[in-house]
């Protein structure tokens, strides 16, 4: 007997040569907070209806240009302290009820470039928010400013011309606090409008290039006489507002 031969079935099991493969990492999911933001950052501006846009946006355009016809007749000249004197001496009612169509106005031009933004939030996002948040704080500041017009000009028709000249041809510090945000808020907010509807293509492009123009000819250009710049507005917003009335349903709230 070979005791060197072993007898009895060998049960070791062979080993493998496989190796099971590490389990992969999956990829990080967005929390809830930023599925959250990136939602809201993609989901359209829906406040404004079709036809209240529309006549927003006329109305707001017409009381607006209309508001600023009446100012320059009402001044008749420089905006120095005779100038100013002079006005409120012997049109200061004239000058008052030009300040409150602007009031009126105001608010109805917000309204109206709010719901032409909900045309191009779809397509354009990112540049419709930036255009209304601009929009809203310029509207503001400049609401603010015709309040402040209109009790400047109120105590001007009351005997108090002089007083109220050197306010409106000084540099207070509440002015500033108010002109500041207006022009820099509108100037974003027409920008941005522009840049928004040129991106989406939801009018015709002539639309956002009117706007551009009354931007460069309000804030950058000499006034010119017999021509008004604000009438481009006008334009502008006549052409928007079609344009929002041959839209469908679906941007708009109702």
């Amino acid at each position: 007997m070979d005791a060197g031969i072993s007898t009895g079935k060998d049960t070791t099991e062979p080993t493998s040569t496989h190796e099971t493969p590490a389990a992969l990492p999956h990829p990080a999911r967005p929390g809830p907070l930023e599925t959250a933001t990136g939602a809201a950052a993609r989901r359209p501006i829906r406040i404004m209806g079709r036809r209240s846009t529309a006549a927003a946006l006329v109305a707001g355009a017409v009381l607006n240009a209309s508001a600023s016809y009446i100012n320059t007749a009402f001044l008749q000249g420089g905006p120095t302290v005779e100038g100013y004197v002079n006005a409120l001496s012997e049109r200061g009612a004239l000058g008052l009820f030009g300040v409150l169509l602007n009031i009126l106005g105001i608010p109805m031009m917000l309204a109206g470039i709010v719901g032409l933004l909900q045309l191009g939030s779809p397509k354009s996002p990112v540049a419709s928010r930036i255009a209304l948040a601009a929009t809203v704080v310029g509207m503001v500041a400049f609401l603010c400013m015709n309040g402040a017009l209109a009790a400047l000009y109120s105590m001007g028709t009351g005997g108090h011309a002089e007083v109220v000249a050197q306010q409106l041809t000084g540099t207070s510090a509440g002015m500033l606090a108010m002109l500041l945000p207006f022009l820099l808020g509108n100037a974003v907010g027409m920008v941005g409008a522009a840049v928004a509807l040129f991106r989406s293509k939801v009018t015709a492009p002539w639309i956002p290039a009117t706007l551009l123009m009354f931007f460069v000819a309000d804030f950058f250009l000499p006034a010119v006489p017999l021509f008004d710049a604000h009438l481009l507005f006008v334009a502008f917003a006549t052409g928007a507002a079609l344009a929002v009335l041959r839209a469908g349903r679906q941007p708009f709230s109702g």
